[in-house]
């Protein structure tokens, strides 16, 4: 049985309050860290569409956990994130339905599909979990060196 004394288990008693507090702020910073290299494959990947580009933006959101990270893409003038995303079926569309004048018939040929997102998370997924536990064990081990 281990026994400790009053002193003893005052100090360990502050360390463990102590715990939330680093435990947050370092995976707070993993997390911007994984957010912001997130944005920056993704800026990679949209070189190609610079109004795509411009809209690709990390941001932090106040969350129940403390600050969470998240990435953005699109905006209400770059909407066609997700038909890029995830393609769109041909066939026959309808233009000029809100106007009083008959709409244009056209056949329009479909898209294809050219995944982003998940390949991009998938392939960095390792990383991003690795970085948080380091985080989480970084946070231990300052609070095991303080007194």
């Amino acid at each position: 049985m281990l026994k400790m004394s009053n002193k003893d288990l005052a100090r360990h008693a502050r360390k463990m309050r102590r715990m939330p507090q680093l435990l947050k702020d370092e995976v707070a910073k993993a997390a911007r860290r994984n957010s912001e290299h997130f944005a920056e494959q993704l800026r990679k990947n949209y070189a190609d569409d610079p109004n795509l580009l411009a809209t690709v933006d990390a941001y932090e959101v106040k969350g129940t956990f403390g600050i969470v990270w998240g990435v953005s893409v699109g905006d209400d003038k770059v909407f066609y994130v997700r038909w890029r995303e995830f393609g769109t079926a041909a066939g026959e569309r309808v233009y000029g339905r809100r106007t009083r004048t008959p709409g244009k018939v056209m056949n329009h040929p479909g898209a294809d599909a050219r995944p982003t997102f998940f390949p991009t998370y998938r392939l960095n997924r390792k990383t991003y979990r690795s970085r948080l536990r380091s985080a989480s064990t970084r946070a231990a081990k300052r609070l095991a060196a303080t007194k």
